[in-house]
This record gives C-alpha cells, sequence and structure tokens, in this order.
C-alpha cells in the first residue's frame, strides 16, 4: 500500500522538485540541465532566491532581480516555449519573465558570459526558434503573486530513433489509439516529445503517462523490446488487459502504473516475479467485473448469483454482503460461499441485502478482484417506517428545513436524508435539518442503519437513547453540534464495527466507557470535544487504525492521559496540535461575589490538586483578571484584601503543566462585584431581559451618559465590546456559541457585572 500511494505521487511527463526554502539553482553555477521535454519544475520559491550578478550581453536585467536558471543544448531547430505560472491558480503570469541566453558552453560561471538571444520584456510565456549545436541558459524571475510557488514549464522539442518511433505507433494502433480521450500530435510527424503522454529525454523516449485516456486492448511487447531507455510508464484507469508484459527487462524502468483496468491474475502471473523488482509496481486494484444488479425478492422464490470466472493460477472466490466502507473494510464475509456462484434458497426478508463476490489468488496475494454489487430488494418493515415516524414527531419534523416525502406513501428510499438497500434503512443523514426536541426510543428499531447523523444544523437535546445500542451495523454515528446531556450508555459497547464517532459540541458528561476502546477495534476519529466529560481517559494506543483523537474542551487533566500522550503525538493528526486536547476546564462553577468595600475577594480552584497531574511534576497556576495576567497572582486560593471597586471584574486561573507544552485547564470564571459607589435606584434601574436570549439581548441604562458594555466568555476572554448611550440599548448575541457569558456595564461612576445566558 505504501509503495502505491507513493506511486501516486509521482508525476509523469515532469521533473517534479519542491523546495521549501532557497531554491538550489538560484545562481548561474547551479543552473538545472534540462535533457528530457517537457521538462516541468514546480513549486519553485523564486521569491527566496538570491538576486543574481547581472552584465548579460544584450539584456542586462543587472542585479535586481530574484531569479533561477537551467540550461539545455539545442538538438533541433524547432520551437522552445517556457512558461512560467502561478502553482496554486495554473495560469501564465505577466508579473514574471523567461529570458534566454546563448553561452560558449554549460559550464558558465557568470551572468556576463551569457548573450540574450529572445525577447527582454516581462510575459509568462516565451518563445524562440534555437540554433542546433548552440548551448543556452534561461533565467526566470517572478516577482509576485498568488502564491509563493512557481511552476516552471519548458518545452524542448526533442525526436526519437526510428525503431522506437515505430513501437510508440505499434502501441497506438493496438490500444485503440484512434478513440483514445487524447491523442494530440499521435501518429504525426510532430517531434515525440510533444505527443500527449510522452517524455523524451536525451533522444528517448523516457516516461510515458497515459492514464485516464480511454485506452483498450494489450500493452504490446515492443513496449518492453523497443523503448530500451524507458524509466516511468502510468497506464492507470484504462481497460488493458491480455499479458502484461517484462518491464523489468529494461534496465532503466523504475515505476509500471497499471492500476484499475481489466487484467486478470493470469495476465499478471506471466511476468509478476519479474516486475515485482521493479522499485514501484502498482496493480493492487482492478475495475469491477460484471455489471451492477437490482432486482426486487419475492419471499420464497430462489436466485443464482454469480460473478464470471478470473482466469488464473488456483484462484478462490468469497461471497460478501456489503457493508458500509469508512476507511476500512467493513463487508459481512457469508461463511461457506466461496465459489463464483451463490444460491440463495427460498428467500426470506434477512436475505434481502447487497451482494458481492471476491476473487483471489496466491500468486499474488495483495490483489483483489470484485464483482459489482447485486442487490435483492424488498419493501422497508412497518417497524421501520414507524421507527423514521417516531424520529419525525419527536424533533417537530413539521418544522425541518427539508421534511421531502416524510409521512408520504411514497417510498421510504425518496423521504429527505434516509437510504435503503435490500429491505432495510441503511443511513439516516438529517444535518443542518432544524432537528429540535428528543430522540425517541424508536430509533433502536432500525437495525440495519450504517450511517446515522445529525450533525450540525440541529439542536436536539435530552439524553442519547440507550436503544442506539442496538444498531449494531453502525460504521458511524455523527451527532455532534447539538444539544445531547446524559452519559454515553453503557449498551454502545455493542456497536462493534464502529468506525467514526463524533461526539463534540454537546453537553455529555460523565467518564468515557472502557469498552470505547476494547469494543471499537477498528476506530478511525473519535471526537468528544466541547462536553462534560471528565476521568481518566482510555489507552487508545491500542486502536491500530486511529486516525484522530480529540477531547478538548472537557474537564480532563495531564494526569488522565500522561502515560499515553507520546503515542497521540504519532497520530495522523497529532497531538503536537495542542488544540485536540488544550484547553480543558476545572470542575467549578462560574460564580458571582457581591462584595462591599474593604471585603476580602477570595479566589479558588475547589479541585483536588492530585487531579493536576504527578505531584512531583511543576505545575502552575496563574489568576487572570478580565484576561489580563495579574502579576504574582500563583497562589490556590488568590486573596485580594481589603477590595475597593476597582476590584470588580471577571477572574479566572489557567493551570498550566510544564510537561505538556500549550496545554492549559482553565477555572470557570469569578464574577466580582464592588457594589460601593451604587445607588439602591441605580441596581434597580438596570435591565437584562430576556435572559437567557437566543439571539437580541436588551440593555435598560440606570444612566444617560454614555457607557460601555464588555462581555467575557467562561475562559475570561473577550469577546465584545460596544458603546451605548441610549436608555434601552440592543447587543446582538446571534454570532455567540451557546453557553454562559459575563457582561460588564461600566460608567464613569458605576460598575455592574451580570451573567448571561446565550441559548
Amino acid at each position: 500500500m505504501i509503495r502505491t500511494l507513493l506511486f501516486l505521487l509521482t508525476l509523469f511527463l515532469t521533473t517534479n522538485f519542491t523546495f521549501s526554502q532557497t531554491p538550489p539553482n538560484d545562481h548561474i553555477t547551479n543552473a538545472i540541465l534540462i535533457n528530457q521535454s517537457p521538462f516541468v519544475h514546480r513549486n519553485v520559491n523564486i521569491t527566496d532566491a538570491n538576486v543574481g550578478d547581472g552584465g548579460q550581453i544584450g539584456c542586462d536585467i543587472g542585479a535586481s532581480y530574484k531569479s533561477v536558471y537551467y540550461k539545455f543544448t539545442a538538438t533541433s531547430t524547432s520551437n522552445v516555449k517556457i512558461t512560467v505560472e502561478d502553482s496554486r491558480e495554473g495560469w501564465a503570469l505577466g508579473d514574471a519573465f523567461a529570458i534566454i541566453y546563448s553561452a560558449p558552453n554549460l559550464n558558465a560561471t557568470s551572468d556576463s558570459q551569457l548573450t540574450n538571444v529572445s525577447p527582454c520584456s516581462l510575459g509568462g510565456v516565451t518563445n524562440f526558434t534555437p540554433t542546433i549545436g548552440t548551448d543556452y541558459y534561461i533565467l526566470v524571475h517572478r516577482s509576485n503573486g498568488a502564491s509563493v510557488w512557481t511552476t516552471i514549464t519548458v518545452d524542448i522539442p526533442q525526436y526519437v530513433s526510428s525503431s522506437e518511433r515505430i513501437a510508440l505507433f505499434d502501441f497506438y494502433n493496438s490500444t485503440g489509439g484512434g478513440n483514445w480521450t487524447d491523442n494530440t500530435n499521435w501518429n504525426t510527424s510532430e517531434p515525440e516529445s510533444s505527443w500527449n503522454g510522452v517524455a523524451v529525454k536525451n533522444g528517448h523516449v523516457s516516461k510515458i503517462d497515459l492514464s485516464n485516456n480511454n485506452l483498450v486492448g494489450a500493452i504490446p511487447l515492443a513496449i518492453t523490446t523497443e523503448l530500451p531507455y524507458l524509466e516511468e510508464v502510468n497506464f492507470q484507469n484504462n481497460n488493458l488487459t491480455e499479458t502484461l508484459p517484462d518491464f523489468s527487462s529494461i534496465t532503466t524502468m523504475t515505476a509500471l502504473d497499471i492500476q484499475n483496468n481489466n487484467y486478470s491474475f493470469q495476465d499478471l502471473e506471466t511476468n509478476y516475479t519479474n516486475n515485482s523488482t521493479l522499485t514501484t509496481f502498482s496493480y493492487q486494484t482492478q475495475k469491477l467485473r460484471d455489471t451492477e444488479m437490482s432486482f426486487d425478492g419475492i419471499i420464497g422464490d430462489n436466485y443464482n448469483l454469480s460473478m464470471t470466472a478470473i482466469p488464473g493460477t488456483n484462484v478462490q472466490y468469497q461471497w460478501y454482503k456489503s457493508r458500509m466502507d469508512y476507511f476500512s473494510p467493513s463487508d459481512e464475509l457469508i461463511p461457506g460461499e466461496t465459489s463464483n456462484t451463490l444460491d440463495i434458497i427460498n428467500l426470506q426478508n434477512e436475505d434481502m441485502d447487497v451482494y458481492f463476490c471476491r476473487a483471489t489468488s496466491p500468486i499474488i496475494q495483495d490483489l483483489n478482484i470484485d464483482r459489482y454489487t447485486i442487490e435483492i430488494k424488498g419493501p422497508v418493515s412497518q417497524l421501520q417506517r414507524d421507527a423514521l415516524i417516531a424520529i419525525y414527531n419527536s424533533t417537530n419534523g413539521s418544522n425541518w428545513n427539508n421534511n421531502t416525502n416524510w409521512l408520504s406513501t411514497e417510498p421510504i428510499s425518496t423521504w429527505h436524508g434516509v437510504t435503503v438497500k435490500g429491505n432495510k434503512v441503511t443511513e439516516l443523514e438529517l444535518g443542518d435539518n432544524n432537528l429540535t426536541g428528543t430522540l425517541p426510543p424508536e430509533i433502536g428499531d432500525l437495525t440495519g442503519l450504517q450511517y446515522l447523523s445529525f450533525y450540525y444544523g440541529n439542536s436536539i437535546n435530552g439524553n442519547l437513547p440507550p436503544e442506539i445500542g442496538n444498531l449494531t451495523e453502525l460504521r458511524l454515528i455523527s451527532i455532534e453540534n447539538n444539544n445531547f446531556t446524559g452519559e454515553i450508555p453503557a449498551s454502545y459497547a455493542n456497536l462493534t464495527n464502529i468506525r467514526g464517532f463524533w461526539f463534540n459540541n454537546n453537553q455529555l458528561s460523565g467518564e468515557i466507557p472502557s469498552f470505547v476502546t476494547s469494543n471499537y477495534p477498528n476506530l478511525v476519529f473519535f471526537d468528544i470535544s466541547y462536553n462534560n466529560f471528565q476521568g481518566v481517559l482510555p489507552d487508545f494506543t491500542v486502536l491500530a487504525n486511529l486516525r484522530y483523537l480529540s477531547i478538548s474542551n472537557n474537564h480532563f487533566y495531564s494526569s488522565d492521559f500522561e502515560n499515553e500522550y507520546n503515542y497521540y503525538l504519532d497520530l495522523q493528526y497529532s497531538w503536537y496540535n495542542s488544540y485536540y486536547y488544550s484547553p480543558q476546564t476545572t470542575l467549578d462553577q462560574p460564580e458571582n461575589l457581591s462584595l462591599n468595600e474593604g471585603d476580602n475577594i477570595v479566589l479558588e480552584v475547589s479541585e483536588s490538586s492530585s487531579r493536576y497531574g504527578i505531584t512531583a511534576r511543576a505545575q502552575t497556576l496563574q489568576w487572570y483578571k478580565n484576561d489580563v495576567l495579574i502579576p504574582g497572582a500563583n497562589t490556590n486560593p488568590y486573596i485580594i484584601e481589603n477590595a475597593t471597586p476597582a476590584d470588580s471584574g471577571s477572574y479566572h486561573c489557567i493551570i498550566s503543566d510544564t510537561n505538556f507544552p500549550d496545554f492549559e485547564i482553565v477555572r470557570a470564571p469569578i464574577v466580582v462585584d464592588v457594589t460601593l459607589g451604587i445607588t439602591s435606584n441605580e441596581i434597580e434601574d438596570f435591565q437584562l431581559y430576556p435572559n437567557p436570549t437566543n439571539n437580541i439581548l436588551y440593555l435598560k441604562s440606570p444612566s444617560s451618559n454614555e457607557a460601555t458594555v464588555t462581555i467575557y466568555d467562561l475562559n475570561g476572554r473577550l469577546v465584545l465590546n460596544q458603546n451605548i448611550n441610549k436608555a434601552i440599548n440592543e447587543i446582538n448575541l446571534s454570532q455567540f456559541q451557546n453557553g454562559i457569558y459575563v457582561l460588564e456595564y461600566k460608567t464613569e461612576n458605576t460598575k455592574i457585572i451580570k451573567q448571561i445566558i446565550k441559548q
């Protein structure tokens, strides 16, 4: 698999260099030799190049332009074309130039040895006619653009020998060249380097890339006998068949990709051992066989399903019921069905499903050849229909954004968000659909569900139904961005096929059950961020397929995962990005303290320090006021003696751990209001309504003077600062996330602090 992925990253017909800093060819002595056409140099960071020497004859650009250099010797008088493009946007640049100079040889050491032979002007495309045998340098500059990355393409036409040309003709004719998707210049007198998909190096065919080009038939033997300098071949995504030649017989050959064609095991076996010696040999997927089928089954009838036999040595077959593939195979093997035919006798409801057959070979063990699926359809049961109706009614279906065909007599498969396979509801996708209310227990009757999503744009509340634990076919469950509460039910231990577990941005609580790692062996993504979970995290290091683990914005401490932390750094979504595990919050709730002048303010994190981590390790506590660090405030509790109105504000504490960079545990804010100077009439006249609010918060001011309204989130971070000067003022909270905030109202003589709720 690794070899295949690397090969897909190889770009045929190009020379592909990627530089992240100073390009190595930014001086004439390091000019890149062009010996292949077309030549493509991708992702060149010219903006980090050094300036040239200047002093060229005929077009002296001086020492003001950052440039890169290329060189070649002309072998024909055919037009040479240089194109300078933005690597991201992909168009020729008007802010660039490619200027060509002749040189006494290809060993120039100074710009002053160059003589201009092309237009001396800006332009993303440069053309010129060379002289055979002359040595040339190309100087390329770019000043700016959509990105810092530049792609430079140089097309120096090259011809090949008559024997190589004949071999290309043979290939064209053998693979239906007249019907190729793109056969530009093939079978013409144009230089072979201009034929679509052909690269020529030093007068020999070096690469052929005709992927996705409707090639049909067999690769002729001449490809391997008459193209002795071939290096890379890409024929993937075509319709090639018959015996694959021995490409290893070409001593220069390194990469061969024939994936997604119609090769059988027999086609590959003849030269499989030899071709496997290539640095890259990609064949691991071939096209599906036969045709996709779907028909209505009749209870009690018999059916014969078949796959056309695949030629090869000791080919073996296995039938499966098709299941959702989420980052790892999950199809259901049918025991004992190991021929290329499957007999279904006396069809029953449970037999109505989606089937396919897989052929394998002991000779080529990493190649599967699959049949297109066969679906035996049947009516969705009344039990499943009733379950969908219950979900509709319980989540205010009449107000959904899209409820097309729901509750109608139309087939269940046409109801918005519902997918049916066989006679079972297999997917329920109701994301961004304005679902409110709760999930009913009847959801557990959709036992064929493989995909369940209420992601985003919904606001479902209440506890998670334990009945979801009945949905043992689930591969992915996505309930993020709702308002679910309570703990993860114990019945979810039954969801042993789960690959994706997305519970983030809810109000769930309790500990993460240990069965998440013991019962979910194929788990790939796990996200419970932005909830209220706490406790020791299960050991996710036992999950071989895990790519993503996000636990931030809960109540976890470093001691809850410290033994596994280094492993999580190696995940595909690495914890080097601290937002996957930080910040966390303590279990302390927001507090409001109303004090008189002269009282002491006691600020405290109430949880035991043992939860912060190993006691031998340094833990740092730091208090903040209105999101500004208080120097020296690093004790628990932190006491402010003899309080004054100036001490009013929102205080929070951040606990950090020196062993975990950027890891923070935040104590919910303590809002302190020292009320001296505020008359009872002023307090009585001050009003906030409605509170809680969905969008607009109205503030009735006790003063006609101009005032400032400042709002902080529960982490003490400033989220709004607004001046007001009316008796009744509107404060727009529509862009705020749901939650609790602290509002501070302040005039020259008055300060009032209140807690507000956005819902």
